[in-house]
C-alpha cells in the first residue's frame, strides 16, 4: 500500500503496516535462523514505536491524555506487552535476545491425533541439520513407516519461556491495532474517520488478519516423507481467469449452469453437496476425468475453490492437514471434497484403504461434505470408461454415523477447538 496521508494518525497507521510486513517476513524466515533473528529484532523495535508516534499526535486530538491513560493502564497489566517493551530495550542497548529453539515432533501414519515428543534443537541449526538430530531419536522402524514426520519448530525467549515468539508478536500487534482502531472511533471526528483509508481497510478485515496471525503452525512446520527422507510441500494450483477462458468454460460446461444456480439457492450442507455432486458427474462425462477439488464455505455464503494435487497417500495426508490449517486461520464453516478414487468391490459400495492393491479395483467419483455444526454427508458412484465414454453404475449415499471417514479427523479437530 502507498504511504497513507489522509488521516491525523497516518504516521501511526504507516508504522502499523511496517509492523505487519515485518511480522510476515519473520514468519516466512522461521527456518532460516539468521534472517529470523534480523526480522524479529526489527519487528519488536517497530512495534514499540507505534505508541510513541501516537503520543506525538496528541496535540491534534482533543482529550487525548484522558483517552490514552486508560490504554496505558491496560498495557502495564499485560505481561506480553511488558515483555515487548523490555525486549526492545535489550535489543537496542545490549544486543540480541537470548532465544531458544525447540522442536515438537509427531509421526503421522494415520488420521488420528499422533503422539508428540519434544526436544531441544540448537538455536541456529538449519533445516538440513534436522535429519541428523532426528535420526538419533527415532528408531529404524519409525523412520521406515509409510507416513509423514511433522516437525514444528518453536522459538522462545528466555524471559518469556511459555510463549512462542511469533505468538507474542501477534498478540502485541493485535493490542496496538485495537488502540489505533479505538482512537478512530473514540477521539477522532466523524469527518476525520470518513477520510481515513486505513480505517476502512482494517475495520472489515481485522478479524481475519488476526486469525491468520494466531494460526501460524503451518509456517513453523516442515513435513518429511519418512520413506524418502525428503521435505514435502503442498503444491498450490493458481489459475488466472481471463474473460476469454471464462467464456470458453461457460460454453464447455453449459450443462452445469442450472447446477450453479441451484447451489446459490440451496439450503444447508447436504442439499448443496448433492448439487455439487450432480455437477461433478457432468464434468466427469464432459472431460473424462475429475481433478480433486475442495470447496470451502463461509458464513456470508461465499465459497473458495481449492484445486488439489496429490500423487500418493503421503501427499494426500499433507493436503488434508493444509486444508485443516486454512480452516483454522479463516472463518470457513464447511468443506466439500470431490475426488476420483479406486475402490474394491464389496457387498455394499465402500471405500477401502487397500483398494489400490485389489485385482478387481474399480474407479469411483466421491464427495465428502462436513461443516462446523457436525453435519456430514458422503456419496459416491462407481464408473467405467468404455469407448471414450463414462458409464455410471449405481449411486450410493452414506450415513457418516455408520461409516466414519477417518480422513476428515484433522478437519473435525480444528472445528472442535474453535
Amino acid at each position: 500500500m502507498n504511504t497513507l496521508k489522509d488521516c491525523i494518525l497516518c504516521s501511526a497507521e504507516n508504522r502499523w503496516f511496517d509492523c505487519w510486513n515485518l511480522w510476515i517476513q519473520t514468519s516466512q524466515n522461521y527456518f532460516n535462523p539468521e534472517s529470523f533473528r534480523l526480522n524479529l529484532n526489527n519487528c519488536i523495535q517497530s512495534l514499540r514505536t507505534i505508541t510513541w508516534i501516537l503520543q506525538k499526535s496528541k496535540s491534534k486530538i482533543p482529550y487525548f491524555d484522558k483517552w490514552y491513560g486508560k490504554w496505558q493502564v491496560k498495557m502495564k497489566s499485560d505481561p506480553i506487552l511488558k515483555w515487548a517493551v523490555d525486549a526492545r530495550n535489550t535489543i537496542v542497548k545490549e544486543g540480541d535476545l537470548i532465544i531458544h529453539s525447540k522442536a515438537r515432533i509427531a509421526i503421522i501414519e494415520n488420521w488420528f491425533t499422533p503422539p508428540i515428543f519434544e526436544l531441544d534443537v540448537p538455536p541456529f541449526s538449519n533445516t538440513n541439520d534436522f535429519e541428523k538430530i532426528l535420526s538419533k531419536r527415532l528408531s529404524v522402524k519409525q523412520l521406515s513407516l509409510d507416513g509423514l514426520l511433522r516437525v514444528e519448530r518453536r522459538w522462545v525467549d528466555s524471559k518469556l519461556p511459555k510463549n512462542e515468539l511469533l505468538d507474542a508478536l501477534a498478540h502485541t500487534f493485535e493490542f496496538l491495532s485495537e488502540i489505533i482502531l479505538d482512537a478512530h472511533e473514540s477521539v477522532l471526528s466523524a469527518e476525520d474517520v470518513k477520510k481515513c483509508s486505513w480505517y476502512h481497510v482494517y475495520k472489515p478485515q481485522h478479524k481475519e488478519i488476526h486469525s491468520s496471525m494466531s494460526s501460524i503452525d503451518w509456517n513453523r512446520t516442515i513435513w518429511i516423507d519418512l520413506k524418502s527422507n525428503e521435505i514435502v510441500h503442498v503444491e498450490e494450483k493458481k489459475h488466472k481467469i481471463s474473460k476469454k477462458s471464462l467464456k470458453k468454460a461457460k460454453e464447455r460446461y453449459s450443462n452445469c449452469l442450472e447446477s450453479i444456480i441451484k447451489i446459490k439457492e440451496s439450503r444447508g450442507l447436504i442439499e448443496e453437496a448433492k448439487v455439487f455432486f450432480k455437477m461433478a458427474k457432468e464434468i466427469l462425462i464432459k472431460d473424462g476425468h475429475h481433478s480433486p477439488i475442495a470447496i470451502l464455505g463461509y458464513p456470508n455464503r461465499e465459497q473458495r475453490l481449492c484445486p488439489l494435487k496429490f500423487d500418493d497417500r503421503t501427499e494426500k495426508k499433507l493436503v488434508i492437514y493444509k486444508l485443516a490449517n486454512i480452516i483454522k486461520s479463516t472463518e470457513a464453516t464447511s468443506l466439500i471434497l470431490i475426488n476420483e478414487v479406486w475402490v474394491a468391490p464389496e457387498n455394499n459400495f465402500k471405500l477401502t484403504p487397500n483398494s489400490m492393491e485389489s485385482s478387481e479395483r474399480l474407479e469411483a467419483l466421491t464427495l465428502f461434505a462436513i461443516d462446523a455444526k457436525g453435519n456430514e454427508y458422503h456419496c459416491g458412484i462407481v464408473f467405467e470408461k468404455k469407448d471414450n465414454k463414462i458409464i455410471f453404475k449405481e449411486e450410493s449415499e452414506f450415513n457418516f454415523k455408520k461409516y466414519n471417514i477417518n480422513m476428515l479427523s484433522p478437519i473435525k479437530a480444528v472445528w472442535k477447538l474453535k
